[in-house]
């Protein structure tokens, strides 16, 4: 299709990561083309899935994890 992801699991094993913060980049050809980002909420011991998706962006690309925060409790 004319869209791209990439999925990043998130486990906050040793304690609660609270509210979760990232960004991404899609790149080709060593230029960013694009961007997005997520937002998660996990406490002690929980999993979770990071979704950066963007339309209109064909493959061949890679992505770029930019800025990762987590409020730890």
């Amino acid at each position: 299709g004319d869209g791209a992801y990439a999925l990043m699991e998130v486990w906050c094993r040793d304690r609660a990561c609270g509210d979760i913060y990232a960004q991404a980049n899609f790149i080709r050809d060593g230029s960013v083309i694009g961007w997005t980002n997520d937002t998660l909420y996990l406490d002690y011991g929980q999993k979770g899935v990071l979704t950066f998706q963007k339309y209109g962006i064909r493959g061949g690309n890679s992505v770029q994890l930019v800025k990762f925060t987590a409020r730890c409790y």
